[in-house]
């Protein structure tokens, strides 16, 4: 086994189609067979040499992610700092934007955020912040009365509301498009505004950690998985595919051939579901020493299912859960699992409105 690289330390970009998640709200009609997961990290701890990370613990499935932070204050006086959790940015402009997965309909904490220390609940601060080609136009979208988050369906409602002179003005700001609302119709009487803006999106709250004692931070969320109706690992996928699920998932010909055989056993005419979660891993600390002791537990939900993930020091816990002392983040920083599941499996995600339920399937560990 390789030996451990620097130690990992968890941030956010985002992603999770965890129980209740919708798409983001499109106007037009969207494809029924794949949604678009996003990246979401951890906490990013802004502290001075004398405090310590003594333990981490982070957990991840398809329906939640926990992480579990032991910090230590070394010195022999109180430390104060800022703990900040970004959210992943939402940007209406991106090619994936319309398929996106997000795991609850609300404006600000729209993945179920939630943080408590030493087994108390936390009330963190927020900072929103819209652009809209690329200058900041905050204040621009709430005197319109618009959602900030470009994702939810109150938002498209309330954009369909306005009047032509404030169509218009949000128009100019970079903040909408107007487009057709039945594409090839070309009726200039029925555009109808898109959302064009990147939001960004952080919780945050400064932290004091008493001297010389241990503090436990926590926090949760529902993570956004990305949602395909079937597989090309089961489907005898081409080189420059199957090299892709290499690259980013790990996977490899026991994996290939365990998802072949599965289809096979389900009938000529099954299919399975893929099932992909994004952990954005950064480099760095700047803690008081090296880090302790960090383990991950991945559960893919289904005893049955097909798990694959870049990681090293892999052992099996349960039916449903892998133990890594390693991951890595073959692409670009961000850690991504891949589970295949039979559609209409027993430990399945829910997934937004309009979309074909998720499944089960069967399992490996996964290796460098």
């Amino acid at each position: 086994m390789a030996a451990r690289r620097s130690p990992l330390r968890w941030r956010t970009a985002m992603a999770a189609a965890a129980a209740g998640g919708l798409l983001a709200a499109v106007p037009a009609a969207r494809a029924a067979d794949s949604t678009a997961e996003l990246a979401i990290g951890g906490l990013v701890f802004t502290t001075p040499p004398d405090v310590a990370l003594r333990e981490e613990t982070l957990f991840i499935s398809p329906t939640d992610v926990r992480a579990r932070y032991v910090v230590l204050n070394k010195s022999q006086k109180p430390i104060t700092a800022l703990v900040v959790f970004p959210l992943p940015d939402l940007d209406a402009r991106a090619e994936t934007f319309a398929s996106a997965v997000i795991p609850v309909e609300d404006d600000a904490n729209f993945i179920g955020f939630s943080a408590r220390v030493d087994g108390r609940p936390v009330t963190a601060q927020l900072e929103q912040t819209a652009f809209g080609l690329g200058l900041e136009r905050t204040a621009t979208l709430r005197d319109a009365g618009i959602p900030l988050n470009p994702a939810l369906h109150a938002t498209w409602t309330a954009l369909k509301a306005l009047g032509p002179e404030a169509r218009d003005g949000l128009r100019v700001a970079g903040l909408i498009d107007l487009e057709e609302a039945f594409p090839g119709d070309n009726r200039p009487d029925q555009l109808e505004p898109k959302a064009r803006w990147l939001l960004k999106t952080t919780f945050f709250w400064q932290q004091l950690f008493p001297a010389g004692r241990e503090t436990v931070v926590e926090h949760a969320y529902k993570p956004s998985v990305g949602i395909s109706a079937g597989s090309p690992l089961a489907d005898g996928a081409k080189a420059a595919e199957l090299a892709r699920y290499q690259q980013r998932f790990c996977v490899d010909d026991a994996f290939v051939k365990a998802a072949a055989a599965l289809k096979k056993k389900l009938g000529p005419d099954a299919w399975l579901m893929e099932k992909r979660i994004d952990y954005t891993l950064l480099p760095g600390g700047g803690w008081g020493g090296p880090s302790g002791a960090f383990t991950a537990v991945i559960d893919k939900g289904n005893p049955d299912a097909l798990v694959s993930f870049c990681a090293e020091e892999v052992k099996k816990l349960s039916p449903t859960q892998l133990e890594a002392r390693q991951l890595s983040a073959p692409a670009g920083g961000i850690l991504s699992i891949l589970i295949l599941d039979q559609p209409d499996g027993p430990a399945n995600t829910a997934v937004p409105a309009d979309e074909p339920p998720s499944a089960s399937a069967q399992e490996r560990l996964p290796r460098r």
